[in-house]
Parts: structure tokens; C-alpha cells; sequence
């Protein structure tokens, strides 16, 4: 496309002189939008403004003529920006986005209404997996998350322990888990998997967790540990509800045994969360 057209879709495919030089493997095809970048406009403004505040929005760019090229912002606490050039339309918009944002899809193509093609790109916040207890197995988790690329933060309040963990390399937080999960805002793209094996620092951890809207809580024990820290939690006044979202025993049932094979076991059920649909709410 020439310099300062408008924006316009460019297809690629097998049959085309052009696909090698694009990437393309054998067969494939591929269309791309091109259009000029204003970092002067509202929508790339407001997005990069909730990038930096640690927010989530979904950017929608339109697909299809008259209105190709044409950008919304929608996030969930503020007001969306752009139009794609009709009230009706943009309302359709930020309904499909606010849905995409509920349920953490992936970026795709959605037919809005005949001959509108928008694509939806949700720009989500990075999953965090929290480790509680700075045990051989939590050791075994972040070497295994740091080789998949999973951010990975270790909560240990006992000093020798938070040490070792640090000298090994991995971010710790030498600090109860309620200071802790404080510091790291905890909430639904988050993983807290409790392997402490210590009632006061399991129960402690599990009820703050629970409470924080972490995505996903794990439990290391044996259906023992598993009722004992339960009735602790109903003790302190944890409803069954919240409870009830425990993972536990933790970790997939793969007959694991080893620190190194247990560790694999939980990342695998951890990613699952993640890559499962999720709901628009948990259980209180």
C-alpha cells in the first residue's frame, strides 16, 4: 500500500510471490490490517494510560468497509473511547468486549452484525502464581515455572527459610501472607499454591487467598491436612462457598512422587486454570 492511503486489509497466501518473504509455511494464509499509527490518538492514549496503571482493557478494531480501521477502547471501570461510527454499533462493541474481558478470552475476529467483522484484542494483565513456603517442592516450582516463562513470587515470614530461597535465585517476600498478598495485589489472573505444610501458615495464607479473589487456590496434604485446614477455616468464619475452591489434595493426579514430579503436577493444574473459561464470579 502506498504511503498516506487509507487503511485497507492486504491478504497473503500460497499462490502469492510475496507469502515467503511474510513467514508464511506452506499453505497458509494471512491478511493484515495496515493503516498509519497516531500516537496522538485518544484510543492509543487512553490505552497506554491503562497499561501503565496496571489495568485491562480490549482494543476492537473494525475489519470490514465503510468503517475499516476504526479503533474502541472498552475497560471495565471507564468510559469507552473511539467509535466505529454508529451508537447502536459501538453499544454492540462493548458488549462483545466486556464479555471478553469477563471471561479472559484470546484476541479474535467476532461478526458483529452482517458485514461487520471487528477484531478484539484483550490486553489482560500477566498470571502470577504465589508459592507459600520456601520448601524443596516450592524450590522445584520456580525452577519449572522460570523454564515456562510463569512469573513465579515465593511468600516465606520464616527468616533462615526466606534466605535460602533468595540465595537460590528466586523472588522472595520475607513477610506473613496478608502483608504479602497486600503487597502483591492478589485477584482472579493470580495462583496461590499454599506447600508450606504448617497449619498456622496454611490456614493463615488459604482464608487471606480466599478472600483476595485469587483465581486459583492450592493445597499441599493429605485428605487429613485437607479436613483439619478446613475446619480451621470454618472456625475463623470462612464460608463453605469460599472454601469450597480449595484445590486439594494439589496438583494434577499423575501418580507423582518426587518434589520435581509433584511441582509438575501443580504447574499443569495451574496452566489448566488458566486456559479453562472462566465464570464471572466466584462463589462467596
Amino acid at each position: 500500500m502506498a504511503r498516506g492511503a487509507p487503511p485497507g486489509i492486504v491478504r497473503y497466501g500460497i499462490s502469492d510471490s510475496d507469502a515467503t518473504a511474510v513467514g508464511l509455511s506452506c499453505g497458509g494464509e494471512i491478511e493484515v490490517l495496515i493503516q498509519a499509527h497516531d500516537p496522538t490518538d485518544q484510543v492509543w492514549r487512553q490505552l497506554e494510560d491503562v497499561l501503565e496503571s496496571g489495568g485491562e482493557a480490549v482494543l476492537a478494531t473494525a475489519l470490514s468497509d465503510p468503517v475499516v480501521g476504526r479503533r474502541m477502547l472498552i475497560t471495565a471501570t471507564r468510559d469507552p473511547v473511539g467509535s466505529l461510527g454508529d451508537p447502536g454499533r459501538d453499544e454492540a462493541v462493548v458488549v462483545a468486549a466486556k464479555q471478553a474481558l469477563a471471561e479472559e478470552g484470546a484476541a479474535g475476529v467476532v461478526s458483529l452484525e452482517p458485514g461487520l467483522e471487528v477484531f478484539l484484542e484483550p490486553m489482560l494483565r500477566p498470571h502470577h502464581l504465589v508459592v507459600v513456603g520456601a520448601t524443596p517442592l516450592a524450590l522445584e516450582l520456580a525452577g519449572l515455572a522460570a523454564r515456562l516463562g510463569i512469573r513465579l513470587t515465593l511468600v516465606e515470614p520464616r527468616e533462615t527459610l526466606a534466605a535460602l530461597a533468595l540465595e537460590s535465585g528466586v523472588a522472595t517476600i520475607q513477610a506473613s501472607p496478608r502483608e504479602a498478598f497486600r503487597e502483591l495485589n492478589l485477584d482472579r489472573r493470580s495462583a496461590v499454591a499454599v506447600v508450606a505444610h504448617e497449619e498456622r501458615l496454611d490456614v493463615a495464607a488459604l482464608q487471606t487467598a480466599l478472600e483476595a479473589g485469587a483465581g486459583y487456590v492450592g493445597l499441599l496434604g493429605g485428605r487429613r491436612t485437607q479436613r483439619l485446614r478446613r475446619e480451621a477455616l470454618r472456625e475463623r468464619g470462612v464460608t463453605a462457598g469460599r472454601i469450597d475452591r480449595i484445590q486439594g489434595p494439589i496438583g494434577l493426579d499423575i501418580g507423582a512422587e518426587s518434589p520435581g514430579e509433584i511441582a509438575l503436577s501443580i504447574l499443569a493444574q495451574v496452566v489448566r486454570h488458566w486456559r479453562e473459561p472462566k465464570s464471572k464470579g466466584h462463589d462467596q
